[in-house]
């Protein structure tokens, strides 16, 4: 039927992935077995083109320069401790630092 044949689900529900020159023909057998539906068919010569372009597109434009991040500070977080805490030698926070 084609290549990369794949099937997966239960019954009565069923995906199906096929590669195929011929979808026209993957698709009568399929309707001889059931109803099919949310079937997309991808022209991959056209999408493999598509690419191929675009990559030559990227490899002509002249490479653009770094970019800089600056980072600001965190806020100091204040800390909740109590001297009746059983955990006083430590500190809580509602944001986490790492």
């Amino acid at each position: 039927m084609g290549d990369c044949e794949l099937l997966v689900g239960a019954y009565p529900d069923y995906k199906i992935h096929v590669h195929s020159n011929t979808p026209n023909l993957v698709l009568e057998h399929m309707l001889q077995l059931g109803q099919i539906y949310e079937v997309f068919i991808h022209n991959m010569e056209m999408e493999a083109h598509d690419r191929t372009a675009k990559i030559h597109e990227d490899q002509e434009r002249p490479p653009s320069p770094p970019r800089r991040w600056a980072l600001s500070p965190l806020p100091p977080v204040p800390a909740r401790l109590t001297s009746s805490s059983p955990l006083a030698s430590t500190w809580s926070s509602p944001v986490a630092r790492l």
